[in-house]
């Protein structure tokens, strides 16, 4: 058993004790994503969450985003991340906030467009392109849409 199985062990022990607690929903959930048992990480944060002190930490809420993400649950995921942009504007915190949005909305946009629906995917990834603005990658991918829907 490796060391973040163990951690994981110690902290569901933990959080069987004490439910309720900030930090150890926290550090559980931490534990589980460097397992990537992303969807038991998930539900951790959001027991985090529930706490006084977690509905009001931006950082928590946007490692529940970015978690969501590696879900899939691009809809979930920018709702936290928008609540974290809201809770703390400092630049670094929402330079990573901005990635994870614009991941967010180029992986929905990348579902559409293996769904053909192109003009749902011309939308995400411009909505990507406001969070990356200098992605060139995104740039290309809108012209080629736009080529596409006329």
């Amino acid at each position: 058993v490796g060391n973040w199985e163990m951690t994981a062990l110690a902290y569901e022990r933990a959080v069987s004790l004490v439910p309720d607690s900030f930090e150890y929903n926290k550090d559980l959930a931490v534990a589980y994503k460097k397992l990537k048992k992303y969807e038991k990480a998930l539900d951790a944060y959001k027991r985090a969450l529930e706490t006084a002190e977690g509905r009001i930490n931006a950082q928590i809420h946007a490692n529940t985003g970015e978690t969501a993400l590696e879900l899939k649950k691009y809809e979930e995921a920018m709702g936290y991340l928008e609540k974290a942009s809201k809770l703390n504007p400092e630049k670094q915190l929402m330079e990573a906030i901005n990635a994870n949005f614009a991941s967010a909305y180029s992986k929905k946009g990348l579902t559409a467009v293996e769904q053909e629906d192109y003009k749902q995917a011309l939308e995400d990834f411009k909505n990507a392109l406001r969070y990356a603005p200098d992605n060139k990658k995104l740039m290309e991918s809108i012209k080629k849409l736009e080529k596409i829907i006329q």
